[in-house]
């Protein structure tokens, strides 16, 4: 066995990425590989918001993912704001910050959304990686699958799944927790649902001035899981955005 593992190492040598399966079920296995080492590079930054870059070269040297994987697998994670990606410094980089808390609520929620079409077959049709696959067919090196408790307690909860399904919120349903979706791209936090759906109501009108605020509030780059504030122009449509933002976050 020592020699076979010699022969391995000195053929694919010793790099092997990790990477978390409960991810790849959630955004798929390049998401999860993309992801994964972002997480390596964010432990290994000393910015106080938590951004760092990382060029496209060097992601696929350590992954093997292509530029244009790296791509798709941003745009996924970005759909679902578990990934920001900024352009900046000269000559320009990739800059990227992962919001821990969008993750949260990201793995908790049933939801998938759909993978980019260049993640899928010359058909239209995605390509599964068949259960219990360790690497990726035609491509090496190998990826690893490592943390196996990840991994045990994810086939644990499958099961439970197909036991009992989860009961969905019925509150997601409701136009103003729609339209904030639809701005933010996450759910609003399960604490705040019940108070935005009675601030807000159903009227069509109202929901579209909440629409709005929420709009305007992303635009102005501030949190956007700050609902207490969002909700504190709402309320008071004559105070300027940044008195609110201020008394939310006191």
């Amino acid at each position: 066995m020592p020699k076979y593992k010699e022969f391995i190492r000195q053929i694919l040598g010793d790099r092997v990425v990790a990477y978390y399966p409960s991810l790849a079920h959630k955004f798929g296995v390049k998401s999860a590989i993309l992801l994964s080492q972002l997480f390596h590079y964010a432990s290994l930054q000393e910015d106080p918001e938590g951004w760092f870059h990382a060029k496209i070269e060097t992601i696929t040297n350590h992954t093997g993912l292509s530029r244009k994987e790296q791509g798709a697998a941003r745009k996924v994670l970005s759909q679902w704001g578990v990934l920001k990606v900024d352009r900046r410094s000269m000559p320009r980089k990739n800059w990227y910050l992962v919001d821990l808390e969008a993750l949260v609520l990201a793995v908790s929620e049933d939801e998938h959304l759909p993978e980019p079409s260049s993640q899928e077959g010359p058909k239209g049709n995605h390509k599964k990686v068949p259960k219990g696959t360790t690497c990726e067919a035609q491509r090496d090196p190998c990826i690893k699958e490592s943390f196996k408790e990840v991994s045990i307690k994810e086939d644990s909860r499958s099961n439970d799944r197909g036991k009992k399904k989860k009961e969905r919120d019925p509150l997601l349903d409701h136009p103003a927790i729609i339209e904030y979706r639809n701005e933010t791209r996450i759910h609003v936090l399960i604490n705040w649902r019940k108070e935005v759906a009675e601030t807000v109501g159903e009227d069509p009108e109202e929901v579209k001035r909440w629409r709005a605020v929420v709009h305007d509030w992303m635009g102005r780059g501030w949190n956007k899981q700050n609902v207490k504030g969002m909700l504190e122009v709402f309320r008071n449509p004559e105070h300027k955005m940044a008195d609110a933002y201020r008394k939310a976050d006191a």
